[in-house]
């Protein structure tokens, strides 16, 4: 069984015994205890890598190291989860060596 699917808590104490709880999947507990500031080298690197105009605006199109641009509302949520997701993926890669 992979890493990120096993259960981050498989054990739940009750008062008739203990008995396996599925539950959170280690890589979806991981990702909640993502930091919530998100580091800029990671937004410049999602910004490079946006195609979707839905989620980023940008004055200079061509470029987004100069230029103005950001990200819309819904690539706001875009990068929060994205952020998530690798920060999870990451730990989880450390604890598979």
């Amino acid at each position: 069984m992979s890493n990120s699917i096993e259960c981050a808590f498989p054990i739940l104490e009750t008062e008739t015994g203990i008995n396996f709880h599925p539950g959170l999947t280690k890589r979806e507990y991981f990702a909640g205890l993502a930091p919530d500031k998100i580091p800029q080298w990671f937004n410049q690197v999602f910004a490079e890598s946006m195609t979707n105009p839905e989620f980023s605006w940008s004055i200079d199109a061509t470029d987004y190291s100069i230029g103005e641009c950001g990200f819309t509302p819904r690539g706001e949520a875009a990068i929060y989860f994205a952020w998530r997701a690798y920060y999870a993926d990451n730990i989880l890669k450390e604890l598979d060596k």
